[in-house]
């Protein structure tokens, strides 16, 4: 059996004149709900002259922004409301079990479901397994630490989220079941680089689903404009940004890294940024082999400051046990910023691949890739302004959009 496919025996009905609805699923307020992802689409639509709604969705009713609109999930599932607002795109990132009920509604209303995946190859024990159990413990260990953000958060995290993943494991069948659900109430599915589209092409092909293969377009993530290269000032240093509360950021190779570039260059500098930049600067403190030394730390900043302290580096750092696609990485390309990453992550090969910046393979060699990448730049080796214009091809959000319209455009005019 393929599984229901009531939602894939019509016809596209002619899409060149309707509206898009963007859904960001989260509370408003759950990051930056117009500079980045949904939101960034939703202006770069705008920006093209198409007809937006930006939707977030939020039970609350005393949020004022007149660029957002909050719906409840109530009104999100029931198929009267999707009607009521006519008919179009439904633009959102991909879930399943919340979810499921809202693509089910819009669809049944005319609407046409895109979803957009923001993960790193298969979600769900269908793709490997180490990446399964440490996304688990990740999502677990950063939960208990918003509350207890020491080791105590980290242990009774990583206990539950070692029990999800088992959990996970026995239930395969069950979870693979919701997930493939899911990808048949959408349209299309969203992937950000192609070797994510080969990873789930690969997948359906096992799952004898190439039905399921037929729906994937790679699409990049989208951010503002005002992540640029300007060519001033001079490009030095190294940026790290990220929430460093959470474990998935990894600080403390983060605080290694920056001790043991030290060792090597004593003047480099370096730039921590986010919220929880003042726990990396207590684990620099803590360790006596040397002093801190030239690192700035600051909390969550505005856009515009950060894309000052984008333009400003030579790379951007990343420590981190797991990742989808940073939006920090796509601001810190386009402002002509190289990047330090950990391979394993298909992000940052697919950078690496484009000549963007180099990869470590152990923590250990992190403190080395460093310096390395500094002097491949230095050597006139990666161009910040090629770097930038590549980048800004890919991810500011209007060319982001041109590529969602172009393909609207060809999806309209065949069956599906």
């Amino acid at each position: 059996m393929r599984g229901d496919k009531t939602f894939s025996r019509r016809v596209y009905p002619d899409m060149s004149q309707t509206s898009w609805l963007c859904l960001m699923p989260h509370p408003y307020g759950w990051g930056d709900n117009q500079g980045r992802d949904i939101g960034a689409l939703a202006n770069g639509l705008r920006q093209l002259g198409e007809r937006v709604e930006f939707y977030v969705l939020d039970e609350r009713t005393d949020v004022r922004d007149p660029a957002v609109k909050l719906a409840g999930f109530q009104q999100l599932a029931d198929a009267q409301w999707w009607k009521s607002k006519g008919c179009g795109v439904l633009l959102t990132t991909f879930g399943t079990k919340l979810m499921q009920p809202i693509y089910a509604a819009a669809k049944q209303a005319g609407w046409s479901v895109w979803t957009r995946m923001d993960c790193d190859g298969i979600p769900g024990p269908d793709g490997k397994k180490n990446k399964y159990i440490v996304g688990r413990m990740v999502e677990s260990i950063d939960r208990h630490r918003r509350k207890n953000c020491d080791l105590s958060g980290t242990i009774s995290g990583g206990c539950e989220g070692f029990l999800r993943a088992a959990t996970g494991i026995i239930l395969a069948r069950r979870i693979r079941a919701r997930l493939l659900r899911s990808y048949e109430l959408a349209d299309h599915l969203l992937v950000e680089t192609p070797l994510a589209e080969k990873s789930f092409r690969e997948y359906f092909g096992k799952r004898g689903r190439e039905d399921l293969a037929s729906k994937i377009r790679v699409l990049s993530p989208a951010i503002s404009e005002a992540f640029y290269f300007s060519g001033q000032p001079a490009k030095t240093g190294v940026v790290a940004v990220g929430q460093w509360f959470r474990w998935q950021k990894n600080l403390h190779l983060l605080a290694d890294t920056i001790l043991k570039t030290w060792q090597l260059d004593a003047d480099l500098q370096w730039t921590v940024v986010g919220n929880g930049a003042h726990f990396v600067e207590e684990a620099l403190e803590k360790k006596k082999e040397l002093p801190r030394r030239n690192a700035r730390f600051k909390p969550h900043t505005k856009p515009e400051e950060l894309a000052d302290i984008y333009r400003s580096a030579r790379v951007i750092f990343y420590s981190s046990r797991q990742e989808g696609f940073p939006n920090t990485l796509c601001e810190a390309l386009c402002s002509g910023t190289t990047m330090v990453a950990p391979r394993g992550i298909q992000a940052f090969e697919y950078c690496e691949a484009r000549g963007w910046g180099s990869l470590y393979d152990k923590p250990i060699e992190a403190p080395t890739v460093v310096p390395n990448e500094l002097a491949v730049c230095e050597a006139g080796s990666r161009d910040p302004q090629v770097i930038s214009a590549e980048a800004a091809t890919l991810f500011h959000r209007k060319n982001v959009a041109t590529q969602l319209c172009n393909l609207r455009q060809t999806l309209s005019q065949r069956p599906i």
